[in-house]
C-alpha cells in the first residue's frame, strides 16, 4: 500500500491565501526597513557625516562641529533611520534560531550604541568655568577663585528690562556658529562650512522678538568671535575726540598678555596690570610740554614741581617752597601757588595718589587769572570760579605739573608706563620701575616693541594707535578665539517711527543701557548658567615653557563636596587628566597670564572645560555588546564557517548529500 495522501478541504486554501494577503503589508514594510540595500546606503552616509564632523572640528572647533554636524537635525534623522534599519533587520528574523544569538547581540549592541549617541546629543552638557588663582580685587573681572556653577556655552539668552513702566522679557536664542547679518564679518567661511551652516539652520538670519505694545527687538547680525573696541576712530577734532592706543605687554615668564586699550577718555585713562600702572597722561602737547614729558625732574620733590609757561617764557616752581609770586620768565606776568592737595578727590588724604595744584597769574595792571591743574591730567587747565577774568585772554598759556612721586605714593607699584601725544599727533611713552627712571621712547609706529620695567624684563608692543577717537563701544571680528573674545549681537529696538541700534556683547552679568524716546531699557545677552553639585577652587594655574615655546598647561584645584564628605581635596587637572566627579568631567581648556600680585608672584587664569555626558556609559555598553556579539558569531561558526554539503547523483538519478 502506498502512503496515504491528505487532500485539503476546499475551504483551507482560500483561508491561507487570505492570511498571507493580510500579513503582506506589514511584512513588506519590515523587509524594506530592515533590508541590506538600505543599510548599504545608510552606513556610508553615516561614515561621510562623521568624516565631515571631524573635518569641521579640525578647521574650527568642537562647538562648531557639534552645531553643524553632530547636533544638527539631519544627523539625528540619519541616526533614527539607522536605528530603524537595525531594529527591523533583527525583527524580520523572527522566530530566531540558536545560531542567530551572536547576530542578535550585535544588533542589540548597535541599537544601544545609537541610543547612547542620541542621549549625548539631546541631553549632554558642555560649558566652561573661568577661575583665577588669586583673591586680589583687580583680577575679579577675569573670574572668581572658586565657583559651584559654570556657563553652558551652547545656550544663549536675551533679556530686556524696563523700570518705568515695569517690564521684563526673556528669550532663549540660538544664533548659530557663523557670522551673519549687518555686521563686519571679516574673512568669509569656506564653502563646506557655509553649506553645512545653511543645511543645519535653513531658517537662520535676522530674528524679531515681540515685546508687546508695538515694541520690537530685532537681532540684525551676529559675530561668534568678537572683541570689544571701546572707542571709534574719527577724522579729526570731533567733539570729545582724544587719542587712544591698543597695546600688549610681554614678559619672559608670563608670555604675551591680552591686548588692552588706553586713551585720554574717562574709563580708559589708567589701568593696572598686575603690579604695574599704565596711563595716558597728556594730549596735544606743545614743544615745551613735550620737553617736560621727556625730561622730568630726576629728584623727587615733597609736593612736586609746577611749570607754567606763556609761549616760550616759563616759570619753574617747587610747590613745597612756594611762598610768594614769581615772575613768569621775561613776561609782565607773575605766578603764585595757592594750594596743594595730595588727592583732589579726597582733600583729607595725605598720599599723593591724585595730586592737584591751584595757582594764580597776575599782571601789573591788576588782571588776575586762577587755575587748577592735575598731575594725572598733565597739561590741562581748569579755571577757578572765583576769578572772573576770561582765561582765553592768554591764548599761549600752558602748564605742566610733575607729581611728587611718579608712582603716586603706591608702594605696591613696581612699574609705571605713561603715554603722551603731541600737537602733531605723534605718540610717545616713558616709564619708571623699581630701578628708577627708564627714559622716553618715540615717536612710535604701530608694531614697535619697546623695553619697559627693567626689573620685570618687560616689553610693550604698540598694536593700534588712533590719534582721534570718541568713546563709542562697538565690536569687531576677532581672528581667533581667546580669553578676551566674546560673541556679539547687533540689535535694534523700535516702536513705530522711533528706533535705536546698539551692540550687545555676551557677558555673564553685564547689561547695556538703551534709550528709546523717553523710555529707558537694560538689555543683556548672556549664556545660560548651570549649577554644579560641588565647588571647585583654583589653587594654581600654570603653563610651562619648553625651548622658548608655550608648553603644557595644568591647574591644581581643590574639590569640596559636603554631601560626599570631601573637603578641599587637591586634584591636578590637565588637557588629558580630567577631574571626574558625580557624572561631570572637568578638563584644562586654556590658560592666560594676568600679571603679578603685590608679592611678585605670577597670577594666572584657568579656563576649565566642564562636560556631562548621560550617554557615555550607554555607549560603552553598546560597544561591549557589539564586540561580544561578533565574538559569539565566530565562536558558534554561525555565518562564517558553516559546513557546505556536496551533492551527488546516484545511479537512479536521485540527489543526496555526503552526510546522508
Amino acid at each position: 500500500m502506498g502512503q496515504a495522501t491528505r487532500i485539503p478541504k476546499p475551504s483551507e486554501k482560500p483561508r491561507r491565501e487570505a492570511d498571507s494577503s493580510a500579513n503582506a503589508g506589514p511584512h513588506r514594510l519590515i523587509e524594506a526597513a530592515g533590508s541590506l540595500s538600505l543599510a548599504l546606503i545608510l552606513l556610508p552616509t553615516l561614515a561621510l557625516a562623521l568624516f565631515l564632523g571631524i573635518l569641521i572640528e579640525s578647521r574650527h572647533d568642537q562647538r562648531t562641529a557639534q552645531q553643524l554636524v553632530y547636533g544638527s537635525w539631519w544627523f539625528l534623522l540619519l541616526l533614527l533611520l539607522l536605528f530603524v534599519n537595525i531594529l527591523f533587520a533583527a525583527v524580520k528574523k523572527w522566530p530566531w534560531k540558536r545560531h542567530q544569538i551572536g547576530f542578535l547581540i550585535t544588533h542589540l549592541g548597535l541599537l544601544t550604541l545609537i541610543s547612547g549617541g542620541a542621549l549625548t546629543v539631546l541631553g549632554g552638557v558642555s560649558g566652561r568655568m573661568n577661575l583665577v588663582d588669586s583673591p586680589a580685587v583687580w583680577v575679579e573681572r577675569f573670574g572668581p577663585q572658586q565657583s559651584d556653577r559654570f556657563v553652558d556655552a551652547s545656550q544663549h539668552r536675551i533679556t530686556v528690562q524696563r523700570a518705568d513702566p515695569p517690564g521684563h522679557w526673556e528669550w532663549e536664542f540660538d544664533p548659530g556658529t557663523l557670522p551673519w547679518g549687518e555686521v563686519p564679518t571679516g574673512s568669509e567661511p569656506d564653502g563646506l562650512t557655509a553649506a553645512l551652516h545653511r543645511l543645519a539652520q535653513p531658517f537662520g538670519g535676522q530674528q524679531t522678538f515681540d515685546l508687546g505694545e508695538g515694541l520690537r527687538l530685532d537681532v540684525l547680525g551676529y559675530l561668534p568671535q568678537a572683541q570689544q573696541v571701546p572707542v571709534r576712530s574719527v577724522p579729526s577734532h570731533d567733539p570729545g575726540a582724544a587719542p587712544a592706543v591698543r597695546f600688549q605687554l610681554l614678559a619672559p615668564d608670563l608670555g604675551a598678555l591680552p591686548t588692552r586699550w588706553s586713551g585720554y577718555h574717562d574709563g580708559l585713562r589708567r589701568s593696572n596690570v598686575g603690579p604695574g600702572l599704565v596711563e595716558f597722561l597728556a594730549r596735544e602737547c606743545n614743544p615745551q610740554q613735550l620737553a617736560e614729558f621727556r625730561q622730568p625732574p630726576m629728584q623727587r620733590r615733597k609736593r612736586g614741581v609746577l611749570v607754567v609757561g606763556l609761549g616760550t617764557e616759563s616759570a619753574r616752581i617747587e610747590v613745597d617752597q612756594a611762598t610768594e609770586a614769581v615772575p613768569l620768565g621775561n613776561s609782565p606776568w607773575r605766578v603764585r601757588v595757592l594750594e596743594y592737595v595730595p588727592d583732589y578727590r579726597q582733600p583729607a588724604a595725605t598720599r599723593p595718589s591724585d595730586p592737584a595744584v591751584s595757582f594764580e597769574i597776575s599782571s601789573a595792571d591788576g588782571k588776575k587769572f586762577g587755575f587748577v591743574t592735575l598731575a594725572r591730567h598733565a597739561g590741562d587747565l581748569f579755571p577757578l570760579p572765583a576769578y572772573s577774568a576770561d582765561y582765553r585772554d592768554l591764548p599761549e598759556l600752558w602748564v605742566w605739573y610733575h607729581p611728587p612721586d611718579p608712582h603716586y605714593g603706591d608702594e605696591n607699584l613696581r612699574g609705571v608706563l605713561q603715554w603722551a601725544a603731541d600737537a602733531e599727533g605723534r605718540l610717545w611713552l616713558r616709564s619708571w620701575s623699581t630701578r628708577g627712571w627708564e627714559g622716553v621712547q618715540g615717536p612710535l609706529q604701530v608694531g614697535d616693541v619697546c623695553r619697559v620695567w627693567a626689573g620685570m624684563q618687560g616689553r610693550v608692543r604698540l598694536v593700534e594707535y588712533l590719534p582721534w577717537a570718541v568713546p563709542e563701544p562697538w565690536f569687531e571680528p576677532a581672528s581667533e578665539a581667546g580669553s578676551e573674545t566674546v560673541s556679539a549681537l547687533r540689535c535694534r529696538l523700535r516702536r513705530g517711527s522711533q528706533q535705536t541700534e546698539f551692540w550687545l556683547g555676551q557677558g555673564e552679568n553685564e547689561t547695556t543701557a538703551v534709550l528709546l524716546g523717553s523710555e529707558a531699557f537694560r538689555v543683556a545677552y548672556g549664556p545660560l548658567w548651570r549649577d554644579l553639585p560641588f565647588t571647585v577652587r583654583l589653587v594654581r594655574a600654570e603653563q610651562r615653557m619648553e625651548a622658548d615655546r608655550e608648553g603644557p598647561q595644568a591647574s591644581w584645584v581643590a574639590l569640596t563636596d559636603p554631601q560626599r564628605g570631601i573637603e578641599e581635596r587637591l586634584v591636578r587637572v590637565g588637557l588629558n587628566e580630567p577631574l571626574v566627579h558625580r557624572g561631570y568631567r572637568i578638563y584644562q581648556g586654556g590658560f592666560m597670564a594676568l600679571g603679578r600680585g603685590p608679592d611678585g608672584k605670577p597670577i594666572g587664569r584657568a579656563i576649565l572645560t566642564v562636560t556631562r555626558d548621560p550617554g557615555l556609559y550607554v555607549k560603552y555598553a553598546g560597544s561591549f555588546m557589539v564586540a561580544c556579539g561578533i565574538f559569539v558569531m565566530f565562536w558558534m561558526r554561525a555565518y562564517f564557517f558553516r559546513h557546505v554539503p556536496t551533492w551527488r547523483t546516484n545511479a537512479l538519478g536521485k540527489v543526496r548529500s555526503d552526510g546522508e
